[in-house]
């Protein structure tokens, strides 16, 4: 089928979008509502906005940690009790822990969302952390770090976060380390939640079929009685990287190897951040970006390679990941950095940058019919922006992106600036 490439994209759809309810309750939780009366589904979260940044360097894995531990006992309901819970409730209530934030949230049917809320407020607020079940999950998380460490596609991501930031939270794994972790203790646990987890970072996100009143009440029943986070331990801040390049190698006898090059890009709420996400998605977000095409289909060096953007809340990078034979590592690095100085030669072209849009709003709008992905998304917004960013503000940020944007983009972060390389495998890049 042939593509006429003269034709603009559809990304300019005004899909309906009913109004997000915010209030902020007088201890600082911030209460986000999202009513979907057209379908018969909820999904709720609750944010803390901190995570493993905010962690100094022994308490390493304590976020991680008190994520797991929300699952086993609190004041009311023992570890064995919340499951079954869970289980009665026909969904299932999840968490995880990045690096500034951690996250409890449940997708149910719309008439179990009141009780849905309940059990998850409780686990956040009222969980014990138990020394015994402390000294069991402790077990658990150790084989979740030999896991990872034992899968080079995990492991390549944390060597080389942990060589662009050295030093830094940042460049630290989220999941804590097996010395870490053998370290951490209830009294741990509970001083970084005192520190941390103050009202003012706590975020309730609900999107779904429910009547708009009836779970305002519902989170004032349990949220008001917070008290506002003045505990006498200054929260820890995120703190921007120094940031550092250079080549390093992780000798495992593997078939393959892994590698990670990037390097420094702009951050979540920088004005370049919309433009070097559309320039990244044209350079190795898909298979028709140029590194995908150049790596795989023109030269067959490689079954899966790609480029994408890490942005965080004060600092970001860049990172084109993939595996390749042992023998053609070094190809592979220098046909990825080939591709990033021919931005300069052949910069980024209109039918490019069209395809990119279009990645980026069928993404916005499939996410528009998501419970969970309109929920998480509303949530994101309040902590990166303090607001809601609607898709139409944010499909009409990027149809405003013009190849000469790309163009300065690509000067300013890519061509010819220093990149950190990371290898895991058999052979180190020459």
């Amino acid at each position: 089928m042939k593509i006429d490439s003269s034709k603009k994209a559809n990304t300019t759809t005004k899909p309906t979008i009913a109004h997000v309810y915010k209030e902020t309750l007088d201890n600082g939780v911030r209460v986000l509502l999202d009513p979907m009366p057209q379908v018969r589904s909820a999904s709720i979260g609750l944010y803390i906005d901190a995570g493993s940044a905010n962690e100094l360097p022994q308490e390493n894995g304590t976020a991680h940690c008190i994520e797991h531990m929300l699952f086993k006992g609190t004041t009311k309901h023992s570890s064995r009790q919340l499951s079954e819970i869970q289980n009665l409730l026909g969904g299932q209530i999840n968490a995880y822990t990045n690096t500034e934030t951690l996250c409890l949230h449940a997708s149910v049917v719309d008439n179990q969302l009141l009780d849905a809320m309940d059990i998850m407020t409780e686990m956040m607020l009222e969980s014990l952390f138990s020394p015994a079940e402390i000294e069991r999950e402790r077990t658990v998380i150790l084989d979740e770090i030999a896991m990872c460490e034992d899968d080079p596609e995990e492991a390549i991501m944390d060597l080389f976060m942990n060589t662009i930031y050295p030093n830094h939270p940042l460049g630290r794994p989220i999941i804590g380390t097996a010395k870490t972790v053998a370290q951490i203790n209830q009294d741990d646990l509970l001083s970084f939640m005192h520190r941390e987890f103050t009202p003012d970072r706590l975020i309730l996100s609900v999107t779904g079929n429910f009547d708009l009143e009836q779970i305002r009440e519902k989170a004032h029943e349990l949220l008001d009685n917070l008290k506002p986070g003045v505990t006498g331990m200054p929260q820890t801040p995120l703190t921007v990287p120094e940031t550092r390049f250079s080549v390093r190698h992780e000798h495992r006898k593997l078939q393959q190897t892994h590698l990670c090059l990037g390097g420094i890009g702009p951050h979540r709420t920088h004005k370049d951040w919309p433009g070097f996400n559309l320039m990244m998605m044209a350079l190795g977000g898909s298979t028709s970006s140029r590194i995908f095409q150049q790596i795989r289909e023109n030269n067959g060096l490689a079954y899966n390679i790609g480029a994408t953007g890490y942005p965080g809340r004060n600092t970001g990078c860049y990172i084109i990941d993939g595996a390749t034979t042992n023998k053609n590592l070094d190809r592979v690095v220098d046909l990825c950095r080939k591709e990033i100085d021919n931005l300069r030669t052949r910069p980024i072209t209109d039918y490019e940058l069209r395809i990119a849009r279009q990645q980026c709003a069928t993404g916005l709008l499939l996410g528009l019919e998501s419970t969970n992905a309109r929920m998480s998304r509303m949530a994101t917004s309040e902590m990166l922006f303090g607001r809601h960013v609607s898709v139409e503000e944010a499909i009409d940020q990027i149809n405003k992106i013009t190849t000469d944007d790309i163009a300065k983009l690509a000067d300013q972060y890519l061509i010819g600036t220093p990149y950190a390389l990371t290898t895991i495998g058999a052979k180190a890049s020459a």
